[in-house]
């Protein structure tokens, strides 16, 4: 099974060898609309729902797989997976009238209890005070320098290294 930013890798690498070959389309979303071509069929039982602005469904897709137990809140305002840290992309939620067993919320303490922060201390916004201040993180992207590499603080988590983006990918979801 492929986990968090695992499967993120897979997703990236996909919609990058379909733009390559022609199989996608270059213009606007690339990423949402590959997501969107690869969504499981529905069923009058099954209903997905992406996570972009053209969605006509809007979830809090956070929220969600918090009480999954996908992960935990973090100080970065993210999911907190066990395993990928903060590199996990929430883009589809399936919906079903089955009733399914219930696996979440994940148990405390999470990650961050008891953390010496490195996540506080790498913003250059100072935003984390200690949980993210959104006003004073979105004021500091408006300006010139901004992050331009990337979020400082999520790149500073302790948790799940291994998976963090490389360059390309990171680029790409700061243009937004």
């Amino acid at each position: 099974m492929l986990v968090g930013a695992d499967l993120g890798t897979v997703l990236w690498r996909g919609m990058m060898d379909a733009l390559a070959d022609g199989r996608l389309q270059t213009g606007p979303d690339p990423l949402d609309r590959w997501i969107r071509a690869h969504m499981p069929a529905t069923t009058p039982e099954l209903h997905a729902v992406d996570s972009s602005l053209s969605s006509p469904i809007h979830l809090d897709f956070r929220g969600l797989a918090i009480a999954a137990g996908l992960g935990w809140d973090s100080r970065l305002k993210m999911v907190l997976h066990p395993e990928a840290g903060p590199w996990v992309g929430l883009r589809v939620a399936i919906l079903t009238t089955e009733k399914l067993t219930v696996t979440g919320p994940l148990p405390s303490p999470s990650p961050c209890d008891g953390c010496p922060a490195p996540c506080q201390t790498a913003c250059p916004a100072r935003a984390l005070k200690p949980d993210l201040d959104i006003q004073t993180c979105l004021s500091f992207q408006q300006q010139d320098e901004g992050c331009p590499s990337g979020c400082h603080a999520r790149m500073a988590c302790v948790v799940g290294r291994e998976f963090v983006q490389g360059e390309a990918q990171l680029r790409f979801h700061r243009k937004g």
